[in-house]
Order: C-alpha cells, then structure tokens, then sequence
C-alpha cells in the first residue's frame, strides 16, 4: 500500500490532478468497499493537496481572497457530499457514481484532445 500510495502520489503531482481518480480505481479492483475506498481517498486529499500548494506558494502569484472562498465552498460541499454518501447511498450507488464520474472526466479529456 505504501509504494502504490507513493506511486498514485507522483503521478498525480507530475499530471497535476487529485490522486483520488487514480487511487480510488485501484482500491476498488482490489475488492475494497466503494464507501471505504471513498471515506479513505477524502481522509488522503488535504495531505496530498497541501504538499502541492506548499510549493505553488513558491512559484506563483496567489490570488488570497480567492483562495479563501474556493477552499469554503469546498468545504461545504464536501460535507454535504459526504453526508449524501454516507446516510442516502448505497455501496452499489456509489460504486456507479464514481464509476459515471471517472468516464465523465475520460470523455472531457478526449474531446479535448480532438478538439
């Protein structure tokens, strides 16, 4: 688990995306609860999320105010999402949630790509 969070961790940080549409798959191909794997991932993305802006304060110009309101809304919506997942869905429905988001993002980045 260690060298596969440390290889999700790399190449999130080398294609500048959450590790979570890379780790959550994985975990879940290796017969973890969709639920588990979801509650584990959000317990993971502040210390993977802070490690890279660590150093994008160094490299850029950040826009504070921003910063505060984008980091609240998201908060709240991942409180509110979390409540959603928790108390209203199934292992089964958050299996095919996550599995109709991951395809979404695979679509958006290949029309993308040709176009």
């Amino acid at each position: 688990m260690l060298v596969m969070g440390a290889i999700v961790g790399f190449l999130a940080g080398l294609l500048g995306i959450g590790g979570g549409a890379i780790i959550i798959p994985l975990l879940i191909y290796l017969g973890y609860d969709a639920k588990q794997t979801a509650i584990t991932v959000s317990f993971m993305i502040p210390f993977s999320t802070l490690s890279a802006f660590l150093t994008y304060v160094y490299l850029i110009e950040i826009d504070w105010i921003l910063l505060g309101v984008v980091a609240v809304a998201a908060a709240l919506g991942g409180v509110i999402g979390n409540h959603i997942m928790i108390f209203k869905l199934s292992v089964e429905q958050t299996r095919k949630f996550i599995a109709l988001s991951l395809y979404a993002i695979g679509i958006k980045m290949i029309w993308s790509l040709i176009s």
